[in-house]
């Protein structure tokens, strides 16, 4: 079973791309791309994809429950990628990211929201919610 964090699907495994597909034909692709993220790059937290502000325990601050702003971050396909599919508007993955100012413990999403990036921009501000 999927956890708390990660994208949920109801029908069996071999129909999520598909499901995904319908949504843009390159969500299982930048999905894909998020998860190789996380492998790579692994961050301490992964909050839900929806948090503006992630709490955690600062090592640098006694171990007292201090908040992580999480900004939106863009993950756009390749132009190889991109050229692949027959769609003909564009796509980027929004997810959500931070980084503790005193202690540096990160908090990235497993999953985001698949969006045409010349219609949304991602939010700006002090804390993206």
């Amino acid at each position: 079973m999927p956890g708390p964090n990660e994208l949920h699907t109801l029908a069996a495994p071999e129909m999520a791309d598909e499901m995904l597909r319908k949504i843009h034909p390159l969500t299982p692709a930048l999905m894909a791309m998020l998860a190789k993220l996380n492998t790579d790059e692994p961050p301490d937290h992964t909050p839900p994809p929806f948090l503006g502000s992630f709490r955690h325990r600062c090592p640098a601050q006694r171990n007292v429950s201090k908040p992580i702003d999480l900004r939106e971050k863009y993950l756009y396909p390749s132009t190889e990628m991109a050229a692949t599919t027959n769609s003909t508007t564009p796509a980027a993955l929004i997810y959500r990211e931070g980084k503790c100012k005193k202690c540096g413990q990160t908090a990235r999403s497993t999953s985001g929201t698949v969006t045409n990036p010349d219609s949304r921009p991602p939010i700006e501000g002090r804390v993206a919610r």
